[in-house]
């Protein structure tokens, strides 16, 4: 048993290991086998996605990848709200906007020669 399989025991809780299949899109046989520790990158990667997990994390967590950098939490924050929107239209507006001001973007803000603040 590795990180990962602790992880996903947590995590699934209460729910059937058939009940966490069906919602995540596995056979049960192939929850069970992450939870004993012999998983597939692809597994891994489709368990962190339902839980909301980084897959970078989960893959190391299961040997199969590298610790992921340090990453900025309001940008955690914002990817995992943005992966929680259903509603296409919605999820497009507003990759709209973090595109409208994205400092490489046309009509985004620009990089002072002073700093590297964006304006």
């Amino acid at each position: 048993m590795n990180k990962a399989s602790k992880w996903l025991t947590e995590k699934r809780g209460n729910l059937s290991q058939r009940d966490l299949a069906k919602l995540v899109g596995l056979s049960h046989g192939t929850i069970a086998n992450a939870e004993s520790g012999d998983a597939t990158a692809k597994t891994w990667i489709a368990l962190a996605n339902y839980f909301n997990e980084d897959s970078r994390q989960v893959l190391h967590w299961a040997g199969l990848g590298d610790a992921p950098a340090e990453r900025d939490p309001y940008i955690l924050r914002v990817e995992n709200k943005l992966s929680k929107i259903k509603d296409n239209e919605k999820r497009q507006a507003i990759e709209g906007l973090i595109d409208s001001l994205s400092p490489d973007k046309k009509g985004g803000g620009k990089r002072t020669a002073h700093n590297d603040e964006v304006v």
